[in-house]
């Protein structure tokens, strides 16, 4: 089993940059690591206020606190309809450069590239957490979960000891290459890069 990190490899925000107008799309089941993913990106990027909108109920706060963002710049808006995640979104973008989304399951997709465009003027940065795919045109940055395992569970019980899960990174934020990750968390000390390997991307980056 390798160790948690080698000491000085890159942190998570090194590697995924979001840039000012950068939207970032995590995908992939619940359960896989994205959320926390998402907040340490965002954690990384800037020492202001960060806003979740949890637009499915399943947020915790101590996600946020574990990737280093103390609770006075944290702000969670909760209990929204699926009609007001664009509207409340798009105002909170005028004022707050950091933005986390829960989207919720149904979201009519030309409401969704709107408010893309309105981020990419107001040059904030925002994260939408979707189960699945985005429609085109919204992402600058697609990271999908495409393995996850648990460790410490075997034959139905067993304490939990670390999530590992890999993901896959694309798009235009990624300068035309691929690049897949590998990130163990523990559950008390954040995510951790343990392997990445770039890939050349063929064509034209996606979304």
């Amino acid at each position: 089993m390798r160790e948690w990190a080698e000491q000085g490899a890159p942190t998570v925000g090194e590697i995924l940059r979001i840039p000012p107008g950068g939207v970032a799309a995590l995908v992939g089941p619940h359960g896989s690591g994205l959320t926390a993913l998402g907040i340490s990106l965002l954690a990384e990027s800037s020492s202001g206020t960060v806003v979740v909108v949890d637009g499915r109920g399943w947020f915790s706060p101590e996600t946020a606190w574990r990737a280093g963002i103390a609770p006075e710049r944290l702000v969670v808006v909760r209990r929204l309809g699926a009609e007001e995640v664009p509207r409340v979104v798009a105002a909170l973008v005028d004022g707050i450069g950091q933005v986390y989304v829960e989207l919720p399951t149904r979201l009519d997709p030309t409401a969704l590239r709107r408010l893309a465009a309105r981020i990419r003027a107001r040059r904030s940065r925002a994260l939408f957490r979707s189960t699945s795919a985005l429609p085109s045109g919204v992402a600058t940055l697609t990271i999908e979960a495409v393995d996850v395992v648990w460790e410490g569970v075997g034959r139905g019980y067993g304490r939990l000891r670390r999530r590992r899960t890999t993901v896959r990174a694309r798009g235009k934020a990624m300068g035309g290459t691929a690049r897949t990750l590998e990130l163990e968390d523990d559950g008390a000390n954040g995510l951790r890069v343990v392997s990445g390997v770039a890939a050349a991307a063929t064509g034209r980056a996606a979304g």
